[in-house]
């Protein structure tokens, strides 16, 4: 379901079988819509710093998004969708991961959020 909220997904490039996992507090359809944007746009200034921007501007330039989508589960707590998150990028090591999402669970469990 498209309007699942709080969603922790795995996306994987079809066209190299390279992964990236990530969350949001927003709808899966909103947050999964943004990711073939950022490929199909790589160079665009607001999109550089997106994994699949990066990504594709590396590795598929000016070729069209090739993307399937897996959700992984959900989770309305933010600290506990980002501990779930950072298990996945753990134990699965997606190449497309900077490993930034660890480092801002770290932020958030160092604030007490929990």
């Amino acid at each position: 379901d498209c309007s699942t909220m709080c969603p922790f997904y795995e996306i994987t490039c079809n066209l190299c079988s390279k992964q990236y996992v990530g969350e949001s507090s927003r709808s899966l359809n909103e947050r999964l819509s943004e990711h073939p944007r950022f490929a199909t746009n790589p160079t665009t200034g607001s999109y550089k710093e997106e994994a699949m921007a990066v990504h594709y501007s590396k590795e598929h330039l000016g070729i069209s998004p090739d993307l399937s989508f897996r959700l992984l589960g959900t989770e309305s707590n933010t600290v506990l969708r980002k501990v779930y998150e950072a298990l996945f990028i753990y134990s699965q090591g997606p190449e497309l991961n900077d490993k930034e999402e660890c480092k801002e669970l770290e932020r958030f469990l160092v604030k007490g959020n929990i």
